[in-house]
């Protein structure tokens, strides 16, 4: 049962708009077909027949890589503990972070043949083909699809870490990573932080928060917004990036929006850091 406890009220709400690049093959399959008009094996795609990046799939490889990253500054309990916050767990906790679908705005499909291999032995079965559809390198997925809630700013650092590794082409997506599918290039292009009930001379002055979720025990953060320009104070360290600030009539509050989403989750990534080295 998941606890509602971190989820009385909403206190900050994040929204990322979120983009893919395909630099090899990529193959997140829905398992084998007998249609004779399909592949053995073709991709996911939404009712338009165009491929996507489920989101579900996005969650699982940030969330595994995430716990890597931390497992390098913390020992494997600790590790665990943040990702359970912060991704949630199937016992009592719920999720602070939700990933929505990805969709091809640009996207060319093929089909190859692959040699099926014995998982017990892990030998070539010969004379066993099976056709694989995979979408082509230069495919561009896109959406504004990646929601937190109620956590401390810092723990968006997180993403910037999987996505720099991703940009090395040291981690990959979807299947057939060992047979050279799975590179891809992301780029986080815009943030909007949603402060509910705040009003905007209120931002003006400083609002400061303890969120639902953080290391330990709670530090507060606290966000400030002026013309043109908005900071995040946490952990003794303030961020500043270009953004603008308005009212939203559908939060009932105020939002910070910014075109800058990389360099600001770059430097939480920094603030992530002094963190985790204590």
């Amino acid at each position: 049962m998941y606890t509602k406890d971190p989820f009385k009220k909403y206190e900050v709400l994040y929204r990322l708009g979120m983009r893919v690049e395909t630099l090899l093959p990529l193959r997140i399959g829905i398992g084998r077909e007998d249609r004779v008009t399909e592949p053995d094996s073709p991709v996911i795609k939404d009712t338009h027949n165009r491929p996507i990046i489920p989101g579900s799939t996005l969650k699982g490889f940030f969330r595994a890589n995430s716990e890597r990253i931390l497992r390098s500054f913390l020992d494997e309990d600790e590790a665990k503990n943040i990702i359970k916050k912060v991704f949630g767990d199937a016992e009592d906790h719920a999720s602070c972070m939700f990933f929505g679908d990805l969709k091809a705005v640009k996207a060319g499909l093929d089909v190859r043949k692959h040699i099926m291999i014995d998982p017990e032995t892990g030998a070539v079965s010969p004379g066993r083909l099976f056709e694989v559809e995979f979408v082509k390198e230069g495919a561009i997925f896109e959406g504004g699809n990646l929601i937190a809630r109620n956590i401390s700013p810092c723990y968006l650092g997180l993403l910037h870490a999987v996505k720099a590794l991703t940009d090395e082409q040291l981690i990959r997506i979807g299947g057939f990573k060992s047979r050279g599918y799975g590179a891809v290039k992301m780029d986080f292009h815009r943030i909007s932080i949603m402060l509910p009930g705040v009003a905007m001379d209120k931002l003006y002055d400083g609002v400061t928060l303890t969120p639902s979720v953080g290391f330990g025990k709670p530090v507060k953060f606290r966000f400030k917004a002026s013309e043109g320009a908005a900071s995040i104070e946490e952990h003794d360290e303030v961020v500043e990036f270009p953004a603008e600030a308005k009212v939203d009539r559908g939060y009932f509050g105020a939002r910070i929006e910014s075109a800058e989403a990389e360099k600001l989750l770059g430097d939480l990534a920094g603030v992530l850091e002094k963190v985790l080295r204590g």
